[in-house]
């Protein structure tokens, strides 16, 4: 849960997106859905990243964000570590509770 309106959250979101240093391909928004694609690496064939806005209230947002593999039956510890990194860059823009 952050602590600001859905408006500031989606912004806090993509930018949270960008901060994190997960090696972004492209980014698009649709309402309170960001979706990022993550560039192939020697870890991984690159990942899908969801980040979902839901409001709570005037002042309060839930922000959820997955990540999944685009091509591999494992991931390799990838998806946990691209959910950290958003969640801690986040974490850094915005009150959280």
């Amino acid at each position: 849960m952050v602590e600001v309106g859905a408006v500031q959250a989606q912004l806090a979101a993509s930018n949270a997106l960008r901060q994190s240093g997960i090696g972004l391909r492209n980014v698009e928004q649709d309402g309170n859905l960001l979706v990022a694609t993550i560039t192939p690496s020697l870890r991984s064939f690159g990942e899908t990243v969801t980040v979902r806005v839901e409001p709570q209230g005037p002042a309060v947002s839930r922000v959820v964000v997955r990540s999944e593999s685009a091509a591999a039956l494992f991931d390799w510890g990838k998806n946990g570590e691209n959910v950290s990194r958003i969640t801690r860059s986040l974490r850094e823009l915005v009150p959280t509770r």
